[in-house]
């Protein structure tokens, strides 16, 4: 598949996200889902089969976000964005959203902080992986 992305997304380290699901005209639930890559513009995230289809009918989408770090944790609560695509790779459902760009600036500067620590993660990683195959 081509690459259509703005920006490069990260691989996640220790983050979770929720999805709010509307079950009808007054009630709705948080349901966890899995993560799969981040960036400040939008996710990839792996939501249970149930939920997949709901989520492509909703077209918009609430989330919230928590990412752990050792000095605290950085939240992002009731995201608002867009399903761009669902797709399935082995048995299970793959859903590319794209963050509303019209967010308050608070909110927006939560999703650019957890991408640089997510960057900042990705490159130490990178060159602990470099250093230990070069001492092999």
């Amino acid at each position: 598949m081509a690459e259509r992305r703005r920006r490069k997304r990260l691989p996640w380290i220790s983050m979770q996200a929720q999805v709010r699901v509307k079950k009808s005209m007054i009630s709705s639930e948080w349901v966890s889902v899995e993560v799969v890559d981040y960036n400040s513009l939008g996710m990839g995230i792996r939501p249970p089969q149930s939920l997949a289809k709901s989520l492509q009918k909703q077209g918009t989408i609430q989330l919230s976000l928590r990412l752990e770090t050792e000095v605290g944790e950085i939240t992002a609560d009731r995201v608002s964005a867009k399903v761009r695509h669902i797709a399935e790779e082995s048995g299970a459902a793959f859903v590319g959203i794209e963050f509303e760009q019209d967010s308050k600036a608070s909110l927006k500067e939560s999703l650019e902080r957890i991408e640089s620590i997510l960057n900042r993660h990705q490159h130490l990683s990178n060159r602990i992986y470099s250093d230990s195959r070069e001492g092999s």
